[in-house]
């Protein structure tokens, strides 16, 4: 409390099951989510440990199934950085993989506020223009104009992403436009690249999530012979990132879950199948090997 100004308070030693604080979903993800381990840990799990207590809504990360009020899980922004309990006092596999995860997800992986990430404040003002422009253009239907204006304002960061805050927003929301035009014209690996650099600065943001997931569920229904598993299970991940309560969402949802169960179908009927390669139709194929081994399998031409 001294240290970094944190409210906890120790509360209570016992073992129980403790559950994602549902209250507390976009803060979870962003600390917890933002990374390859997200869906396989933020589940409830079971330790022995030491709780906290008088800790804030939006600090509150794993709780008490009886009452969110206390606390196996907390964070606490302070500075530039976080700190972070894990209450578990065994350290058992569960905590390790949240921890994993943590750093995963909060360990800076855009530059922090410098001259290196921002740029001028004149030269952002000039890219807000050309965005309000892109904007108005898009309202009135010239969606060509309002790429231009779009490609524009981008081009006025360049390299950069702005400083964290109001510049990094700006830019993300010009993607996020950009990504819309994209998609309306139906260009959908250029919707994925352009949604993909607003997701690589903001992971969780709602729109692009959305945006990349229809780019990827329509790539993968144009694929012949039989569509693409990888972007669809990629899609389900970008629609599970975002507002997944919003209707659209849970319409994409449900398309994607129906598509790619009939893939995993027809993925499991080609294993069943694939005992013997198409290569070796024709032929015949010796189980086992060895001289112990007599089983000969004949196959149809």
């Amino acid at each position: 409390q001294r240290l970094f100004d944190v409210t906890w308070g120790m509360n209570d030693y016992r073992r129980s099951t403790w559950e994602p604080c549902a209250e507390n979903r976009k803060n979870l993800n962003y600390t917890f989510g933002n990374g390859s381990l997200a869906r396989r840990i933020i589940k409830p799990y079971n330790v022995k440990a030491c709780t906290l207590c008088n800790v804030p809504p939006d600090e509150r990360f794993f709780v008490a199934k009886e009452s969110t009020e206390e606390v196996v899980v907390a964070a606490h922004n302070y500075g530039k950085g976080v700190i972070a309990y894990f209450a578990d006092v065994n350290g058992e596999p569960e905590t390790m993989w949240l921890v994993a995860a943590f750093v995963q997800s909060r360990a800076p992986r855009m530059p922090i506020d410098s001259s290196v990430s921002g740029i001028q404040e004149q030269a952002f003002q000039d890219a807000m223009k050309l965005k309000q422009q892109g904007n108005d253009a898009f309202q009135g239907g010239n969606m060509e104009r309002a790429e231009g204006c779009y490609l524009a304002a981008l081009a006025i960061f360049g390299e950069k992403i702005g400083t964290n805050g109001i510049q990094r927003n700006g830019l993300v929301s010009i993607l996020s436009n950009l990504a819309l035009i994209h998609l309306k014209k139906k260009e959908y690996t250029k919707t994925v690249s352009v949604a993909t650099k607003a997701l690589d600065i903001e992971w969780d943001h709602d729109k692009c999530s959305y945006r990349r997931a229809m780019a990827l569920y329509q790539i993968s229904l144009k694929k012949k012979p039989g569509g693409d598993i990888i972007r669809l299970r990629q899609a389900m991940k970008d629609i599970l990132n975002g507002d997944h309560f919003l209707d659209a969402t849970v319409n994409l949802m449900k398309k994607i879950e129906t598509e790619l169960a009939r893939l995993e179908r027809k993925q499991r009927a080609g294993f069943r199948e694939g005992s013997c390669p198409a290569s070796t139709l024709g032929t015949k194929r010796r189980f086992g090997g060895g001289q112990h081994s007599g089983l000969v399998r004949k196959t149809k031409k």
